[in-house]
């Protein structure tokens, strides 16, 4: 499921599609990661996302960057992993990999501020990087 959000966390009919003079292809944008596994009976744990808004709310002020509130940040977060709940691999088979994207997506070619700026978030199931899980 792809939906890309505007930071007021509103559905940008432009989904899927850049101007190549966004900013975000000039490094105006900022990650996150964290991780969803899901446990023996079923439920999903959900590792610390109000840490990752806290580090990309922080990212952003240095970057004269809006960025979505925590409880926008996490509820983005949550309804992205609701909706691809049946791609969180089994307990000890793997995670479910996280990547919340603050990035200029307004078009300029210079120094300044990006007129727009999005907010995404995309998931990718991942397999352990360990034996032991």
């Amino acid at each position: 499921m792809n939906r890309l959000l505007n930071v007021e966390n509103q559905v940008d009919k432009r989904a899927n599609t850049f101007h190549t003079l966004a900013t975000t292809l000039l490094f105006l944008a900022m990650y996150e990661g964290t991780k969803v596994h899901r446990k023996e009976d079923g439920r999903l744990l959900l590792f610390r996302p109000e840490q990752n808004v806290i580090r990309m709310k922080f990212g952003a002020e240095r970057m004269c960057m809006p960025s979505p509130s925590i409880d926008k940040f996490v509820d983005a977060v949550k309804q992205t992993v609701l909706a691809n709940k049946r791609r969180v691999p089994p307990s000890g088979k793997g995670s479910l990999y996280i990547r919340p994207l603050l990035m200029g997506s307004g078009q300029i070619l210079g120094l300044g501020a990006a007129p727009e700026y999005t907010f995404l978030v995309y998931v990718s199931p991942v397999g352990n990087y360990f034996k032991e899980g």
